[in-house]
This record gives C-alpha cells, structure tokens and sequence, in this order.
C-alpha cells in the first residue's frame, strides 16, 4: 500500500511535468482509437445504457487524461445520430494511484465541459465526472456497476517489486530491473509477478462489468526483437479543523437517526454517499468512518450482511484533492482494524464541482452530506447591483449599518441557489432518499459574524489608506446566513423535500477550544478563519494586507471577550430532510 503513494507520473504543468511529457502516450492512444470506436459502438448498440459508465484506469494526469473521454463521448454521440437516439447520461471515473495529481486534472474541467457544450450542444447527454483513486490491482467498483473499462499506459506496471522479500544480489547485481545481461531466474520472477498481478486485476474487472461489459487495454509488450528499456519511479511525499469536527460529531445523533431510516427502509446492496464541500483535512475523512460505523452496528442488530458502500467526496475544482487522496491508505487500514471482517467493501471517490447544479447521474445516490459549506453563495451577491452596492459603500459583507437593500440582495442570491441545490439534489437521489445539512444560520439575536468583523477590519484599513478603493468596492463576501423562516420558506417553495428534524445550535466562538487565555483561543479563531478566507481575499490583496487582517481580527476578538462575549456565538442549522414520493 505505501507504494501507491509515490508510484505515478510527475504532476503539475511544469517543464518535467508528465502533462508536457506525454505526447507518444498520445500517439499510442490515437492509434488505438479505431479499437475503442468498434468496442464502444457495439456495446452502445446492443444494450443502450441510460446511463453509461465508464472507468479510466490509470489515466494519469495531462492533455491525454481526458482524452479517452472526449472520443467515447464523440463515438456514442454518432452512433446515437445514426440511430436516431437521445444520447445517455455518461457518468465517467477517471482512476490512478492515491499520489496522483488530480487536482491539475480537477482544475482543468470546467473549460472541458464548456468545450463538451460548444462542440454538442444540448444534444449531448450530462456527463459527471469522478475520481477513482486507489491500485486497479483489486476492487475499485460496486458489483455489476461499470459498462466499459479503458487503460492506456498502465498495465505493464505491476503492483510491487517483483524482487519484494526475495535476494536479487547474486541474480541481478547492479540492476534495478530485467537486461541483457539478466539470467532467466530474473525475468521469471518478473513474469510471474506479472501473471498473479494481471490475474487479479481481470477477476476485479469481471466483477464489476455488468453484463455484457467491455474491456479496451493499451498495453507496452515485449517483443522478440532485442530492445532497450529504462524504468524510473518518482516519488513525492505528503492539515488541522478542530471547530468543523466537534460541529460534525454534536450533529452525529441526527445522522444515526437518518441512516438507521434508510437501512432499515430500503436496505441497498450498495450504499452511495455524497458528501458535498468535503474540503481537506483530517474532517473530510469523518464522514465516511460515521456512516460506516452506523451501519455497521444497524447490520449487526438486524443479523444481516452489510451493504458494499460508494463514498462521493464533492468539492469545487481548486480544493486539494491529492493531499485527501494521500490519507487513503491509512484510512482503510483503519478502516479493516476498526470494523474487523464484517466491514463490506468501501469505494471512495472524488466529484469536482459546483453542487449548485448536477453532480451525478439521475435516482443514483442514497445519502447527501454536507457540513459548514451551504451559507456559501455561488456569486458575490452584488455583482451587476452597482446602485445596491454604492449604498453598502466601504464594506465587503451585510453590517449593522447596512441599508435593508443590501440585506435583500444576498437573501435573493441565497434563495436562488438553494433552490437551484434543492433541484438538483432531488433528481439525484433515489426514491426515499435523504439529506443531512449543517450550515451556519442567523439566530436573528445581536451578535457580530466573523463576516462582518473583516469588512469592518478592512474598511478601517481603507480609512488609513492601505487598502486602494477599487479593490475594496470590488470584494464582496458570497456568504449568507439564513434564519429558520427564509430556510422553510425555500424549501417548501422548491416542493422536492419533507423536513425530518430542524435544529438550531448556539455555539460560542471558542466552543471546543482546549483552555487557554484569551489571546491563545483569539488566534486560534484568527487562524481558523485565515484558513478559510484566504483563497478568497488573495484575489483581490496581498499578502502583507491579509496577515495586518488578521492580527487586527485576533486582537478584536480579544476586545470582544472583554466586554461583550455574548455577542461572540455562532448558529448552526442542522436539518435532516427526505426525497418526497
């Protein structure tokens, strides 16, 4: 296992990247693309899947990770002209070791959908797209799930080294891998790594095929003529949330209740879960562990098998996916350790994107999660509102003083894209489905936000003149906090959902803080807070601007606990709802 962390190509877009180094994998792939048409056309043709599935394995990181999926793409959307057909939903995974770059490949997807829209236009059927991290050595996929399996470039790469707990100083002294000079002891014991690796991997892919499913393998062979080979492997090596997990588990009795609903209800084979706004972290992990373990212990008092579980993490195509990727490894260990041999198979995926809008295929997921991510909006609130924004003149977020205008217009962004969330969620999810949210709210009590403090902060520092004025009227913070009312409101208007359970939590700024004086829990927040708005504010200031933020933040909100702590509490809503019939 500690191999597939820094077993794979060089990531990023740099001058030894493997993406600027990959143009005779591109010609291989090109070459085969004849194979990939007749396969793709006929397993199309005979079955018409609504939804089709495809899994790239090993597909690495570059201009040719997508590639694959851009020419199924294109020979389904001819064959489906021909036939005079609505094109299929394609829900695609792309799969690579857990040291793999996806997060240049994540990054590299919203002009590929854009392009995949220009090119086909709304004849073209949705398309989501997954990551798959983890060996193809072994299960990677749900029984019966995945319609067409490709890899290019990656099978002749064995599992581990083929040498691994045997002495190759007497047999292949001074070389790293089989050469003229080897005896035939080495390449047989090259062979049969080879054998027992490829055996294994037919036997997973054979499971997870469904009936009928293919298989398209871009291969290196060796050939009788005599030939030179150089082998190299790279390696590279490998964050804290204290607030975000002590929230998730005060909301743990919430998603026992949901789960245990669900199990007992409708009992799937395989369980998928989506967790949306994962981030990354030791958080973004929690999750999962939960889910497993309530099922877990609902399977043992109901003496039945547990289901195989589909874990989706989702976040927007920036979020580091790879370090998440990293922990993998330990994580299943843990896993094993934990739930001993009764634990079924867990498969775990990355789902880049915005959720407000489609993420995956339609009636596919059982479970959506999302904590301390929905008060986000999709868009600065006052974009193309230049009379509304004049009025909140100086500051970057709703503040006491801010006219009812300004309030308004970040109520009806959040409104639009709740909305937006609940649709989609709702075809998503299967019949009897459910969802868990945790977001913040406003308790509609007075109290200051961490919002609202950084507009303050920042138009204190406009005043003072280390801030430019243009930078300051073009930042505003695409965050709202709805209270209890406008939450029912949208979610009664939009019609897909039936509210289970709506709690409100009050929190203290420091809940869950080990104790300390005030400056070491004030820049604990301070730091906490950085973590999240930096991203944000680095598009708009520099360095030095953000770091004079937040010392002014820490020093604030020691002010605050001073005199007026009460006003330092945070809501959170916590809502447990169902797919309606």
């Amino acid at each position: 296992m500690e191999k597939q962390l820094f077993l794979h190509m060089n990531g990023g877009e740099g001058e030894r990247s493997y993406a600027n180094n990959s143009s005779l994998q591109r010609k291989i792939m090109l070459k085969a693309k004849v194979m990939l048409e007749e396969t793709v056309t006929r397993l199309y043709s005979h079955s018409f899947p609504k939804c089709m599935k495809v899994a790239d394995l090993g597909c690495s990181v570059g201009p040719n990770t997508l590639l694959v999926m851009s020419n199924i793409i294109d020979i389904v959307h001819a064959t489906c002209i021909r036939l005079n057909r609505e094109p299929p939903t394609f829900q695609l995974y792309l799969n690579d070791l857990f040291g793999n770059d996806f997060n240049t490949i994540f990054k590299s997807l919203p002009d590929f959908y854009t392009k995949l829209v220009q090119d086909k236009g709304h004849k073209s059927g949705s398309c989501f797209i997954n990551a798959t991290p983890g060996s193809f050595y072994g299960r990677l996929f749900p029984r019966n799930s995945i319609n067409l399996f490709h890899s290019a470039n990656s099978v002749h790469w064995l599992s581990q080294d083929p040498f691994l707990g045997l002495s190759k100083e007497a047999l292949n002294k001074g070389n790293c891998h089989i050469v003229s000079t080897s005896p035939p002891s080495v390449y047989t014991t090259f062979l049969k790594q080879f054998q027992k690796d490829f055996e294994l991997f037919l036997k997973s892919r054979s499971e997870e095929l469904v009936p009928g499913g293919a298989m398209v393998l871009v291969l290196l062979v060796k050939t009788e003529t005599p030939r030179r080979s150089i082998w190299e492997a790279i390696s590279l090596t490998l964050s804290d949330m204290l607030l975000e997990k002590n929230l998730m588990l005060k909301a743990k009795h919430m998603l026992e209740e949901t789960i245990m609903k669900l199990d007992c209800h409708f009992s799937p084979n395989c369980m998928k879960v989506a967790d949306l706004g994962c981030s990354v972290g030791p958080n973004t992990l929690l999750l999962i562990s939960n889910v497993v373990s309530i099922v877990d212990t609902a399977c043992t008092r109901l003496n039945r098998e547990p289901p195989t579980f589909q874990f989706y993490l989702n976040d927007l195509f920036e979020n580091d996916f790879n370090t998440t990727f990293k922990s993998l490894p330990d994580f299943y260990t843990k896993l094993l350790q934990n739930e001993g041999n009764r634990s079924a198979s867990c498969f775990i995926n990355a789902t880049p994107g915005s959720f407000y809008g489609r993420l995956f295929p339609s009636n596919s997921i059982n479970l959506f999660h999302s904590s301390n991510s929905l008060h986000w909006l999709s868009q600065d609130p006052l974009l193309g509102c230049k009379d509304v924004a004049s009025l909140n003149k100086g500051h970057c977020h709703i503040v006491s003083t801010s006219p009812p205008e300004v309030h308004k217009a970040y109520l009806k962004q959040y409104q639009q894209d709740f909305k937006l969330f609940l649709k989609s969620r709702s075809e998503e999810l299967v019949p009897g489905g459910a969802m868990i949210l945790l977001f913040l709210g406003n308790q509609e009590n007075p109290r200051i936000t961490g919002w609202e403090m950084i507009s303050l902060i920042l138009n204190e520092m406009f005043l003072e003149g280390m801030i430019e004025e243009e930078k300051l009227e073009s930042f505003n913070i695409p965050v709202y906090e709805p209270t209890v009312e406008e939450l029912r409101n949208v979610i009664q208007e939009e019609g897909s959902f039936f509210i289970q359970r709506l709690e409100i939590l009050i929190l203290p700024w420091d809940d869950g803080m080990s104790e300390g004086s005030d400056d070491i829990k004030a820049e604990l927040m301070a730091k906490h807070v950085r973590a999240i708005m930096e991203p944000l504010m680095s598009t708009k200031f520099g360095a030095e601007v953000i770091t004079e933020v937040f010392v002014r933040y820490q020093k604030k909100v020691v002010q605050l606990m001073e005199v007026e702590k009460e006003k330092l509490e945070f809501a959170t809503l916590m809502i447990s709802m169902t797919k309606n019939a």
